[in-house]
């Protein structure tokens, strides 16, 4: 039986024009394929609402029959609050900036 060898670069004949562009597409595809897999490595986790509360409450920021250990619009509005005292964005949302200001102010506390 006899095999053929593909060859690996493009037949001398065949001009740039015609084989880069394929090339070009197949990197592309690779590489957003490996980019989509990463991106969820990179994803910060959500802050633990009952670990949030606690230290809202502690802070004085949040009242305790507030604190039910799961997120609720009175955490979000008490971090709220928190952020523009900070001069953070104050979206509610504890982000990675968030939770480290207001693990500073409880330390400091």
């Amino acid at each position: 039986m006899v095999t053929h060898a593909i060859p690996v670069v493009p037949a001398e004949r065949e001009r740039a024009t015609t084989w880069l562009p394929r090339i070009l597409a197949a990197l592309r595809a690779a590489f957003e394929t490996a980019s989509s897999r990463l991106s969820g490595w990179a994803h910060n986790p959500d802050a633990d609402p009952a670990s949030l509360q606690r230290i809202l409450v502690e802070l004085g920021r949040l009242h305790p029959d507030q604190a039910t250990g799961r997120p609720n619009p009175a955490t979000t509005r008490a971090v709220a609050v928190f952020q523009r005292g900070r001069d953070l964005r104050a979206d509610g949302v504890a982000d990675a900036r968030t939770v480290h200001a207001l693990a500073r102010a409880w330390h400091a506390a």
